[in-house]
């Protein structure tokens, strides 16, 4: 008989989709279907990579005699798929071509902006500063963050993304909300510190803000990038 793959699939993959992983997996055990099922679960973001389970996730399977044992990852290949809440069905599908016209008259739009002088620079520094660090750390540990513009601008980027955006305008109007606080991080804090573990921690930091692009545009081919 043919293994049925099966992918349980929410925005971050430290709540919903683990668990229902590990329930999934624990009923089919339970009535001998193992061999039958193949299941597993990820992301549509890359903002828990690596990361463990949500700990009100962990103890609420735990108390309903539930294991879980997983890393946060992010995957947008999947077999059979269960998706938790419509938004994270989106990435799932291929997207860059899907309006290319109306992202590019999106576009042209932002770039007549007064303040677009501002906007461009701001994202680019994220995105520079990633590709000549080499490989980009997988997740930001709140822990780690000393200086307060690094704080502030977790805590600026918590509150404002809070889903992957699906179009220019919508990933642009997260950049501008941000961008006080991405050049007061640069301005203040340095990035490229001698302490590895707190140089990975703000590569990671501003990773989570690179990452808004992806499968929206390619900002990176634009003149003052």
């Amino acid at each position: 008989m043919k293994v049925i793959n099966v992918l349980f699939v929410c925005l971050g993959n430290i709540c919903r989709s683990p668990l229902a992983e590990a329930l999934f997996k624990q009923k089919v055990n339970e009535r001998g279907w193992s061999k039958y099922f193949y299941a597993d679960s990820c992301g549509t973001s890359d903002y828990h990579i690596g990361d463990p389970p949500d700990r009100r996730t962990v103890a609420n399977a735990r108390n309903n005699g539930i294991e879980i044992n997983h890393r946060g990852r992010q995957r947008l290949d999947p077999p059979a798929l269960v998706c938790f809440a419509v938004r994270n069905q989106r990435p799932l599908r291929p997207h860059p071509q899907r309006h290319p016209a109306r992202a590019v008259r999106q576009l042209q739009a932002w770039t007549q902006r007064e303040d677009w002088r501002e906007i461009l620079p701001g994202f680019a520094r994220c995105v520079r500063i990633l590709k000549t660090a080499g490989d980009r750390p997988l997740s930001v540990d709140e822990r780690r963050l000393v200086e307060a513009e690094e704080k502030a601008l977790f805590q600026a980027i918590q509150s404002t993304v809070h889903r992957p955006p699906s179009t220019v305008n919508e990933f642009l109007e997260t950049i501008v909300a941000l961008i006080p606080s991405i050049n007061a991080f640069f301005d203040k804090v340095l990035v490229m510190a001698e302490d590895e573990k707190a140089r990975q921690n703000r590569l990671a930091l501003v990773g989570q803000i690179a990452s808004l692009s992806n499968g929206v545009a390619d900002l990176s081919k634009l003149e003052g990038f």
